[in-house]
């Protein structure tokens, strides 16, 4: 029973170090209405639909941050991304549309 009760052990630790790490994705698309901070521990963002951030509007994205995606965001308020020389900002397959009419 000792034995068998290692060997259990034994292979759960094996499956918990060798199981590959699961990256859940925050999704995100529509419009966003209120000033909106993309954390870093919420990160990477995955644009599911057209993101439009409205008028009067900031969306904040920290350092860090990864952005995915096939879709666009489209701007009518502000986007501040700004990262660093070690923690940079990733856009990835995501098109930004600035508001041509301010």
């Amino acid at each position: 029973m000792f034995t068998y009760m290692i060997r259990i052990v034994l292979i759960v630790k094996i499956f918990v170090i060798f199981s590959p790490l699961v990256v859940i994705a925050t999704d995100v698309g529509g419009i966003i209405n209120t000033n909106t901070t993309w954390a870093l521990d919420s990160s990477p963002y995955t644009i599911t639909s057209v993101l439009q951030v409205a008028e009067g509007v900031t969306l904040t994205i920290e350092p860090g941050v990864v952005i995915n995606g096939y879709g666009r965001i489209e701007l009518w308020g502000v986007l501040s991304a700004i990262g660093t020389s070690t923690s940079k900002i990733t856009f990835n397959s995501v098109v930004i549309y600035p508001n041509r009419n301010s």
